[in-house]
């Protein structure tokens, strides 16, 4: 990663830095939720099976998986700025043909285009809250990023169903596309990175990840983190991101609209959650262990 600065923004006066990635990680995060809305239409207009349709929703975190080293790589080597721009980039270019598929194999298509743009945004923000901001509130940052990624679900529910019942499924993914991309554009223009002018260096190449990759696999400590986030993302992205609103308009009769708000309360937990779980994890306690364990249990017991 590139070098750090030696003193840090605080958040409280450095805020302003992170409204542009702000508003793409939000755009990434309705991109992942938004197929849940649409399912129904999706699989009327293309006669496809519910197996296929979630083939389709599998791209994304298949998507995530293979592009994790990429992604890191991509932040350290073009520097936050330019990975933020290319991301929205595939992600708009993605929904628009994703809006404007003739068959099947173009939506799978479309929404490939997304999940590969979509992949590098999360990164690429913390590259730059890591390079913007003091160490002390980081992992506030990583929670308010959760806050505005999760604002994103709720759009993607409500306001999406309500969009697509007025102008249809098409027409709103081609009006996704066009605003993603004018954020690409905003990005590359706006996103200021380092607080100095020193040039930026890249202390590890991408073959020298891929070498430590054992290392982390082996180590005992790497484990705990990833089997809690593969249960609870497991979760949300089946219930918030494909069959939640289905299930609720089919086996329970509600409103597409309806439903979709009644899903959107997972993404307001994670808003009000994420923030508040970081900021006692820099502030209050200053460990990482007891709230892990903590909320790992309370989302298992849910």
């Amino acid at each position: 990663m590139a070098e750090a600065v030696t003193v840090g923004a605080t958040l409280r006066t450095g805020w302003p830095v992170l409204v542009i990635p702000s508003a793409i990680y939000f755009v990434s995060h309705f991109h992942r939720i938004a197929l849940g809305v649409v399912a129904q239409d999706l699989m009327r207009a293309f006669t496809i099976t519910a197996a296929t349709l979630g083939a389709l929703a599998a791209i994304y975190p298949y998507v995530f998986v293979a592009m994790a080293l990429v992604a890191g790589s991509l932040a350290d080597t073009l520097g936050p700025r330019r990975t933020l721009g290319a991301g929205a980039l595939a992600m708009g270019l993605g929904a628009l043909v994703f809006g404007l598929a003739p068959s099947f194999s173009v939506v799978v298509l479309g929404r490939l285009v997304v999940s590969i743009g979509a992949s590098v945004i999360l990164i690429a923000f913390l590259t730059l809250a890591a390079e913007r901001f003091r160490a002390d509130d980081f992992a506030t940052i990583s929670g308010l990023t959760q806050t505005v990624g999760n604002l994103g679900g709720v759009a993607a529910a409500g306001p999406l169903a309500l969009l697509v019942e007025a102008i249809g499924w098409r027409a709103s993914f081609e009006a996704i596309g066009a605003i993603t991309v004018a954020l690409a554009v905003v990005a590359v223009l706006g996103v200021r990175e380092r607080r100095d002018s020193t040039p930026r260096t890249v202390t590890r190449s991408l073959r020298d990840v891929v070498v430590g990759i054992p290392g982390i696999v082996l180590n005992p400590r790497t484990w705990p983190p990833v089997l809690a986030g593969a249960g609870m993302y497991s979760t949300v992205i089946a219930l918030q991101g494909l069959w939640g609103v289905s299930y609720l308009t089919q086996v329970h009769g509600l409103p597409r609209v309806q439903a979709a708000a009644d899903i959107a309360w997972m993404a307001v937990g994670v808003m009000v959650g994420a923030p508040l779980v970081g900021r006692i994890s820099d502030r209050w306690l200053g460990a990482r262990r007891p709230p892990f364990l903590a909320f790992s249990a309370l989302g298992a017991a849910c």
